[in-house]
């Protein structure tokens, strides 16, 4: 059992290693609105000031998010029913917390500059506040999840993804959805 667990720190090292190598590389996500640029060139970027173009992004958001929180489950019930190894369960969960850090650059660096009353027309800040907060649900799950035993990964499972975003995520298409 002990090499197990070295073989799976190793390799999740190993992993984690060729990521920060290839972090100069840039990456495109088709979809997922300015996904794969630059820091820089998200900074420089003109506002946006449309509530449309701010309510395409957050709904873009969301299906990108969702589809990451899809994967999630994916592997998780592959590695609950034996169909793959805890390492293969963490190689997947790296991949996907790779796609995550992409999506949360293009969110966290895109701005928005709507008027007040735009703003309380979309109710802009409850969107904003069930997005990250799904985020974050789903950035925790990814984080906690290679530090883990296995009874509480799956623990961490159902509170974060089963659970909380679930319901930030049902909160946030509500709020979406009425618009």
């Amino acid at each position: 059992m002990t090499k197990i667990r070295f073989a799976a720190v190793v390799l999740f090292l190993l992993v984690f290693a060729a990521g920060c190598r290839s972090g100069a590389k840039p990456v495109n996500n088709p979809g997922a609105g300015q996904t794969g640029q630059s820091q820089s060139a998200l900074k420089e970027q003109r506002p946006i000031t449309a509530p449309d173009t701010f309510l395409t992004l957050y709904k873009q958001w969301d299906g990108s998010l969702a589809s990451l929180a899809g994967e999630i489950d994916d592997s998780y019930n592959k590695w609950s029913s034996n169909q793959i190894s805890r390492q293969e369960f963490l190689a997947q969960l790296y991949a996907t917390q790779q796609k995550l850090e992409i999506l949360k650059m293009d969110a966290d660096y895109q701005n928005f500059e709507l008027s007040a009353n735009d703003q309380q027309t979309i109710n802009s800040q409850a969107i904003n506040r069930a997005y990250f907060t799904a985020e974050k649900d789903v950035n925790d799950f990814l984080y906690y999840a290679p530090h883990l035993q296995d009874e509480k990964i799956k623990a961490r499972y159902n509170d974060l993804i089963l659970n909380q975003y679930t319901s930030n995520n049902k909160e946030l298409q509500a709020l979406l959805g009425k618009q």
